[in-house]
């Protein structure tokens, strides 16, 4: 009996051997894997002394990589002064190739290599990290590139995983009906706060994709990269996404 593969792990120097031959780029002297979630991540680094990031895409519920407007996006925020790690094209110009793995071709894009720390809890850090989210924010107002495949809005950051949610296995009959009920009154108390102010958004700023550097004249700087869940969505969701994910952290055992 053969088993079926739901996402497998190419190694490092498997990528690098890759990249080598259709980014056109120089040879590949150093490759490390960096970090498995949805995606697998990668570090390569070239005779010419240059790194990029290799990023094969994940098969994700929502349906496919948003590739093509990812890339564009980062273009458009790159050309107006924003801080962000751009997509790298082959040899041949394109954004992403196709990897044959044992679970079907998955998609592989290269991105530029940042160096920087993550953003810390220095007041200089947050107002850095606050400052370049915001210039994403008016870059994106004059984005008109490929249409996003997604888009953060109710459908999409509410009832499709409440959906997901009461269809799970572990889902019991007891609190079904409890999450169902809490899900579609959060639902209808958003309605009812009228039309919310929409951008273009990162997706998931949550302090951890982005470094923050000090520039040649002292200040403190963000630079953004992880764009898999950029697209057109709520401002006040993509604000509530640091603040949620220092929450963890504020509270106390009693």
């Amino acid at each position: 009996m053969q088993l079926e593969i739901a996402q497998s792990t190419p190694t490092a120097s498997s990528i690098g051997a890759l990249v080598q031959v259709r980014y056109g780029l120089g040879e590949v002297v150093e490759s490390e894997f960096l970090r498995r979630s949805f995606n697998q991540v990668y570090r390569l680094g070239f005779a010419s002394g240059r790194r990029v990031v290799a990023r094969i895409c994940a098969e994700r519920p929502r349906g496919h990589p948003n590739v093509t407007f990812e890339a564009a996006a980062l273009e458009h925020w790159a050309h107006f002064g924003c801080q962000v790690s751009r997509c790298v094209t082959t040899a041949t110009g394109e954004i992403a190739i196709q990897v044959p793995l044992p679970e079907g071709d998955r998609t592989l894009m290269l991105f530029e290599y940042l160096d920087g720390e993550f953003t810390g809890e220095s007041t200089a850090d947050i107002q850095a990290f606050a400052h370049g989210l915001a210039a994403l924010h008016q870059g994106g107002e004059r984005y008109q590139g490929p249409a996003s495949l997604y888009v953060l809005d109710l459908e999409y950051l509410l009832l499709r995983p409440l959906d997901g949610l009461l269809r799970a296995p572990s889902m019991t009959g007891e609190l079904r009906p409890q999450f169902e009920k809490l899900g579609l009154r959060l639902h209808d108390e958003i309605l009812a706060l009228g039309e919310l102010s929409r951008v273009l958004c990162h997706g998931d700023a949550h302090g951890q994709n982005n470094f923050v550097t000090t520039d040649t004249e002292g200040h403190r700087q963000a630079i953004f990269f992880d764009f898999v869940e950029a697209g057109p969505g709520y401002l006040a969701y993509e604000l509530a996404v640091y603040p949620w994910n220092l929450y963890p952290r504020c509270l106390t055992v009693r």
